[in-house]
């Protein structure tokens, strides 16, 4: 488990989400609270499939909008989701 919740990450999502599909054991991901943005979703939902064993994930406290630009970039982090 990898648990960065309430620390203010902002752009270093991004790069850790470069890395994480070398975690394909993990199990649970917290990233609450880390002021996601756009850009740091899209970044974790291309990891998602590499991470076949991941069980939660916790996005909550982040200000994800729901606008159409948004929805379209995420559609993956959903999809993905929705099978756990």
């Amino acid at each position: 488990m990898i648990d960065l919740s309430g620390n203010p990450l902002d752009p270093g999502i991004t790069e850790l989400a470069e890395h994480l599909n070398c975690l394909s054991e993990l199990i649970a991901l917290g990233l609450g609270a880390t002021e996601m943005g756009k850009n740091q979703v899209s970044a974790v939902a291309r990891c998602l499939p590499s991470l076949s064993k991941l069980q939660k994930i916790d996005l909550s406290g982040n200000e994800l909008r729901h606008s159409q630009e948004a929805n379209s970039e995420n559609v993956l982090i959903f999809h993905f989701l929705k099978k756990l």
